[in-house]
């Protein structure tokens, strides 16, 4: 789903981070076979947070760190996706 307003972020609680969103019309997504995509794979919550992945940056601009986790795949606890 595309952001019109631009204001679409991620933030890394680990890195204390926000990394504001570069293409709009890819900001957030969905998927039959997994949670919500933000950015066109920048952040991939898998079916019941199982697999999940990042290719970060491609749609989100890099902050003061260029990753969001350690490697590319990795487990989560817990996650919140809020609209403001």
């Amino acid at each position: 789903m595309p952001d019109k307003s631009g204001k679409s972020f991620l933030y890394s609680a680990t890195h204390d981070d926000i990394y504001k969103i570069k293409d709009q019309n890819k900001a957030i997504g969905v998927s039959l076979v997994h949670g919500p995509i933000f950015g066109n794979g920048d952040l991939v919550i898998g079916d019941k947070a199982i697999s999940n992945t990042s290719k970060f940056p491609v749609s989100y601009l890099p902050g003061r760190k260029k990753t969001l986790f350690k490697s590319q795949n990795f487990e989560i606890e817990e996650y919140d996706v809020f609209q403001l």
